[in-house]
């Protein structure tokens, strides 16, 4: 279900006032969340992001997806304001939330392997160590993607974001 930006910010407020607790994950590399929003949009546009079973029997044709990088400077751009965003988004969520909210750094707080970030995720939630496990089966179709420019990624620049404290 999606909802129109504006009334985001009320539909927080109300689960707060409900009660319920808030879990950020967020993935410390900037450029990676980039990397995989352009990614989808190439998916989008080959056709492999539908799970219907036409999609799927589709997308198995497709081995590899290219993926055109924009320049180095707009690709700085997409970082700075990616960066930007979810900065105002932190500081929002734990100003609504308050001790209702969390941020965990995925993979590495989601891993039982970095058990403090895991052990701190199951303390706010209140439920003992368990192992979780999904029905849901991982997906057999593998697509390599290929980057336009594979360099611009080393910019020193680029690698210099980091969401982690």
């Amino acid at each position: 279900m999606l909802f129109r930006s504006e009334y985001v910010p009320e539909i927080l407020k109300h689960l707060n006032e409900l009660g319920l607790k808030c879990i950020h994950v967020i993935r410390p590399s900037p450029i990676e969340t980039v990397l995989s929003q352009l990614t989808l949009a190439y998916r989008h546009e080959a056709g492999l992001l539908s799970h219907d079973s036409d999609s799927i029997s589709n997308s198995a044709e497709i081995k590899e997806l290219f993926v055109d990088l924009p320049p180095r400077t707009e690709l700085l751009g997409l970082v700075q304001q990616l960066t930007d965003n979810i900065k105002t988004f932190r500081r929002y969520l734990g100003k609504t939330f308050g001790p209702n909210y969390i941020e965990c750094f995925h993979p590495s707080s989601l891993s039982r392997s970095h058990s403090n970030g895991y052990q701190r995720l199951l303390d706010f939630l209140g439920v003992g160590n368990f192992y979780l496990r999904s029905s849901i089966a991982p997906s057999r179709i593998s697509t390599s993607v290929i980057y336009s420019d594979p360099t611009v990624l080393q910019s020193e620049e680029l690698k210099s974001f980091n969401l982690e404290y």
